[in-house]
């Protein structure tokens, strides 16, 4: 969902792509944030441990996902 948000974003020439690709990242953090609610509802046992795992591999995958952009915006 997320990608194709971000594909939107690149049509007409790419003018509204930075809103698109913020607007990725605002809804899978969302997502992200319901699905550890989820698990929070449900009682999990070291509930401290899984948001700390899920949270350091949610920024690791957002870190090479911003890199990435960046490296491609730099060619321009």
């Amino acid at each position: 969902m997320t990608l194709q948000l971000a594909q939107l974003g690149q049509k007409n020439d790419g003018k509204k792509f930075l809103q698109f690709q913020t607007a990725s990242f605002a809804i899978r953090f969302i997502f992200s944030i319901l699905f550890i609610a989820f698990f929070a509802y449900t009682h999990t046992p070291q509930i401290y441990l899984f948001v700390g795992n899920f949270f350091v591999l949610y920024l690791c995958s957002s870190n090479f996902e911003i890199f990435g952009l960046l490296r491609n915006l730099r060619r321009f």
